[in-house]
């Protein structure tokens, strides 16, 4: 009796330990990419393969607000007021039930554009789309075997986590956000961001690298 009452109590420390270490034992999940690989489609500004036919630096603010109203999955589209002396404009939209299952329905997908007044119009730049995956579990379906960019983001503490890859010609980023203090069992249950735009996947000439074992780092 006090030798199953003994093993009860190691196996208990055992399990407190991998958790307070970081240690997440899980089964290995892969997703289904069927709805990952639904979200690039082309369309007459995006010859090739874009997220929701949307090419950054290529499509103008007012095709991607037309593609985005005729799309099946989107219910609304909003948008701020911008003006000439504006650099910059969001546009947000809201999901029309009809998604993939993997887009987190409840969360609007964003898109920025900004004006340029050699041609007098305004530009998509970037646009992401919050998804209901895991980003570990995305990182190993897409076989992203290798160290991210990291940032601490000192206006929300939290510590925000990429890998930039390439699909069908175009530059991807896969991301997640992760709050203070980072711990390696938050990283694998942190859900993945799918975003476009040359500015996100290059922002930083040369990244410092990180794996996700050393992102509590930035947090000190």
């Amino acid at each position: 009796m006090i030798a199953l009452w003994l093993r009860g109590v190691f196996l208990g420390v055992a399990i407190s330990l991998a958790l307070v270490s970081g240690v997440y034992l899980r089964p290995a999940v892969e997703p289904n990419l069927e709805g990952y690989l639904r979200l690039f489609s082309t369309s007459d500004t995006c010859p090739r393969t874009c997220l929701l036919g949307i090419q950054p630096d290529a499509t103008t603010l007012n095709q991607a607000v037309a593609l985005l109203q005729a799309h099946p999955w989107v219910q609304s589209v909003q948008t701020s007021s911008g003006t000439t002396f504006e650099r910059s404009v969001t546009l947000t939209w809201e999901w029309s039930g009809a998604q993939p299952e993997i887009i987190a329905a409840d969360q609007p997908g964003v898109l920025f554009a900004r004006w340029y007044p050699g041609i007098n119009d305004y530009i998509v730049s970037s646009l992401s789309i919050e998804t209901r995956l895991r980003f570990e579990d995305l990182r190993r379906a897409l076989e992203l075997n290798r160290a991210g960019s990291a940032a601490y983001l000192d206006y929300a503490d939290e510590v925000r986590f990429s890998i930039g890859y390439p699909i069908a010609g175009l530059h991807a980023d896969l991301s997640t956000r992760l709050a203070c203090p980072v711990r390696l069992m938050h990283y694998w249950q942190a859900q993945a961001r799918i975003s476009t735009g040359g500015q996100i996947v290059s922002s930083m000439a040369e990244p410092v690298r990180f794996t996700p074992q050393h992102l509590h780092a930035l947090c000190d």
